[in-house]
C-alpha cells in the first residue's frame, strides 16, 4: 500500500494533462476511493489547475522531479513523455501539497475567492491584504490567500520571499504557510525567506513576536524576538536562531545584504536579482563566503567586489556570465 500511495503524484500529473491509460485512471480512482484524502488534495490540485494557477521555478524542476520519482519504476518513460509540461506540472503539484494549503482550500470557500500574486525576476511588489496588513514580494515569489480572511484566522501561502507588516488582531491569528514552516503571528513586522529551490528557510524578526512550527514534521515551535533571525536547514530540519541587528538594511529598502554566505547562494540571489544567468565552472567556488552590503551598485561591480576578496575570474559567454578559478 506504502508503495502504491508513492504514485498518487505521478498518477495526478498525467491525469491533468491526459497522458493517462485506462489502467492509470483506474488506480487513481480505487486510489481515491481507498483514501479519501487523496479525493480531497486531487480536487484542489484541479481546481488549480483549470484556473492556471499551478507554476513553480525551472531552477526547481529537476530536483523536484528526483525528488518525487526515485522510487518509480518507470522513471526513464516519464522522462521520455513530454518531460518539460510533465515535469512542470509534477512539480508544481508537489509544491502545492507541500504546504497547508490543500487544508485551508478544503474548507468551504471556493478557490474563485483566492487570490494570487506574483513576481517576475527583479520585480517587487506591493501587496495589501483583506485585513490591511502590507506585504512586499520579493522576486520570483508567490504569495496566495482568500479573497476575505475567516473570523478565526487568516492564512496566507508563500512560495519564495516576503516582508509582512501584520495588522494587530488578537482574535484572529495571522498564519504564513511554507513548505517545510509555519509563521504564526498576532501583529509583527517580519522578513520570511522561504523559495523552494533553497535549502534553507530564513525568518527576520523586525518587531513584535512570531511562533515559529513545523509543517509536517517533529520541529520543535520556536519563539522570536526582535532582532533574531531564525535559519531552519531544510535537509535535517534543524533549526537556529541568531542576532541579527544588521537585517534591518534588507531587499525591502533596495539593499543586497550578504553575511558569510557561500558563492552558492550569492550566484543563485543575484540570478533573481538580475535576470542573468551564472554558471560556475569548479565547483570548489561554491564554498567560498563572502560578506558585503550592495546598494546601486550594477552585476559586474557586486561581482568584481567579491573577486577582490575573495578570487575568481568571470567573464560574459554567450549572454551569460561564466565564473571560474583564479589562475
Amino acid at each position: 500500500m506504502m508503495k502504491r500511495k508513492k504514485e498518487i503524484i505521478p498518477l495526478f500529473t498525467r491525469e491533468l494533462i491526459k497522458e493517462n491509460t485506462l489502467e492509470e485512471s483506474a488506480l487513481l480512482h480505487e486510489l481515491i476511493k481507498e483514501d479519501t484524502t487523496h479525493g480531497k488534495k486531487y480536487d484542489v490540485v484541479k481546481r488549480f489547475w483549470d484556473s492556471g494557477y499551478l507554476t513553480v521555478s525551472p531552477d526547481a524542476t529537476n530536483r523536484i522531479y528526483n525528488r518525487v520519482f526515485s522510487d518509480v519504476k518507470d522513471k526513464t518513460i516519464l522522462w521520455q513523455r513530454r518531460q518539460n509540461l510533465f515535469l512542470k506540472v509534477a512539480a508544481s503539484i508537489l509544491v502545492l501539497l507541500s504546504t497547508s494549503l490543500v487544508y485551508l482550500l478544503q474548507k468551504d470557500s471556493p478557490l474563485v475567492n483566492t487570490i494570487r500574486y506574483s513576481t517576475a525576476i527583479g520585480e517587487t511588489k506591493e501587496i495589501i491584504l483583506p485585513d490591511s496588513s502590507k506585504v512586499i514580494l520579493n522576486a520570483s515569489s508567490i504569495l496566495l490567500f482568500p479573497e476575505m480572511f475567516s473570523n478565526d484566522s487568516r492564512d496566507v501561502v508563500l512560495i519564495g520571499e516576503g516582508s509582512f507588516k501584520v495588522s494587530k488582531d488578537i482574535n484572529r491569528p495571522f498564519r504564513v504557510e511554507t513548505s517545510h514552516l509555519q509563521v504564526e503571528v498576532l501583529g509583527t513586522e517580519f522578513i520570511l525567506s522561504a523559495y523552494q529551490e533553497d535549502e534553507m528557510i530564513t525568518t527576520y524578526l523586525k518587531e513584535g513576536s512570531v511562533r515559529l512550527n513545523g509543517a509536517f514534521s517533529n520541529l520543535k515551535s520556536c519563539e522570536m524576538k526582535p532582532d533574531e533571525k531564525a535559519i531552519l536547514y531544510k535537509g535535517n530540519m534543524q533549526m537556529e536562531v541568531v542576532k541579527a541587528a544588521d537585517h534591518n538594511k534588507s531587499w525591502v529598502d533596495g539593499y543586497l545584504v550578504f553575511e558569510q554566505a557561500t558563492l552558492k547562494e550569492i550566484v543563485t540571489r543575484l540570478e533573481r536579482k538580475f535576470g542573468v544567468e551564472l554558471i560556475v565552472l569548479d565547483e570548489e567556488l561554491y564554498s567560498y563566503k563572502y560578506s558585503g552590503r550592495f546598494k546601486n551598485e550594477t552585476l559586474f561591480e557586486i561581482l568584481g567586489f567579491l573577486s577582490v576578496t575573495k578570487p575568481f575570474r568571470f567573464e560574459i559567454q554567450n549572454n551569460t556570465i561564466v565564473m571560474s578559478k583564479q589562475e
